[in-house]
């Protein structure tokens, strides 16, 4: 949102590469990072949950915010259901699929909808409030 957040992420990011690039460092990070199988428990993971929101502002002033909300562990269940329901999004719902001739698409532009009412039957909740000018 500012200068000084901006400057402390970026700072941060090179310490931290610096630390992972040099040999002498990244034994002793090996050292303190968790170690593959490591991760949280079944019952953190599960009690976890993941909230991501959007914002975002016209150039004739209209605004936009989205929020979606996952009910557990984004690093992990969430992140497999989203492949596992973008992979059946693609190979069932293609007759859904908002697409013109040609081009070359994201997976978000042509799954939107669809993929979005899969997450949502599964668990997910999704909101999305537009405002205009």
């Amino acid at each position: 949102e500012n200068f000084m957040d901006a400057f402390t992420m970026w700072f941060g990011l090179i310490i931290i590469s610096t630390l992972i690039f040099n040999p002498v460092t990244r034994q002793i990070l090996k050292k303190l990072l968790p170690q593959p199988g490591e991760g949280p428990s079944e019952k953190t993971r599960m009690e976890g949950f993941l909230c991501v929101s959007g914002y975002g502002i016209g150039v004739k002033g209209n605004k936009a915010e989205s929020v979606m909300y996952f009910p557990q562990d984004g690093g992990y269940h969430s992140t497999a259901r989203m492949l596992v329901e973008s992979g059946l999004c693609l190979a069932l719902d293609g007759e859904k699929h908002s697409y013109s001739d040609g081009g070359f698409y994201s997976p978000a532009s042509i799954m939107c909808d669809p993929l979005v009412d899969r997450l949502v039957k599964t668990g997910s909740k999704f909101a999305c409030a537009i405002e205009r000018k």
